[in-house]
């Protein structure tokens, strides 16, 4: 990729929003930064609210080429409204933290409990034989309503019997073939509440 970048004068911007969440793999981030050339042509994207539990806040960093960051700082300075203060500050914290080594745990506490949280749904998945996507890594569930449902309305009918918002895949791909995303990132007693109301669902859908 970066020979390709550098022959033809084009650079390379990476999503590395969920670098840091892993919860099935000893996998760790691997930078394109640390490659020969990557300097000249490229940079990656980072956000407080997936690697460190803030959402909502709007706050992330990129790293790499000079030029390509005064770019962006250019473009963010027009296009955006600066983030609160403090919280500029807590990012700032949050990074020298993590430079000198001190989130480790962190990350290991926080995999470890998206982990134990995906487990649940694969558990409740295997009990009601419903096709699931196997990830190692995000905090999303995906699973695939083909054999309990007929059409696209599983999603509607879950968030109108038992208030439970689910993602249908055809916001990413295409709408036929069953697929639906649930977001693991609240806390464990809603988690548990969500699994038991699905539970719930199910048994009427049989």
């Amino acid at each position: 990729m970066i020979d390709i970048a550098l022959k033809h004068n084009i650079y390379i911007c990476l999503d590395c929003v969920y670098s840091d969440i892993i919860p099935f793999s000893s996998y760790k981030h691997f930078s394109i930064l640390s490659l020969p050339g990557a300097m000249d042509c490229c940079i990656e994207m980072y956000s407080f609210s997936k690697s460190f539990n803030l959402p909502g806040i709007r706050l992330g960093y990129a790293i790499g080429n000079r030029k390509l960051i005064e770019n962006l700082k250019s473009i963010k300075t027009v296009v955006d409204v600066s983030a609160f203060k403090p919280i500029q500050y807590l990012g700032k914290e949050i990074l020298e933290k993590d430079i000198r080594g001190e989130l480790e745990h962190f990350y290991s506490r926080n995999n470890s409990v998206y982990a134990q949280r995906i487990n649940k749904f694969r558990e409740l998945f295997r009990l009601h034989n419903i096709e699931f996507y196997n990830n190692i890594a995000t905090y999303y569930v995906w699973f695939n309503t083909k054999r309990i449902s007929d059409g696209g309305n599983f999603g509607e009918q879950l968030f109108d019997d038992e208030g439970i918002l689910i993602v249908p895949g055809c916001e990413f791909n295409s709408c036929d073939e069953g697929w639906w995303r649930i977001s693991i990132s609240r806390s464990d007693d809603i988690i548990d509440e969500s699994i038991d109301k699905l539970i719930r669902f199910l048994a009427k859908l049989r």
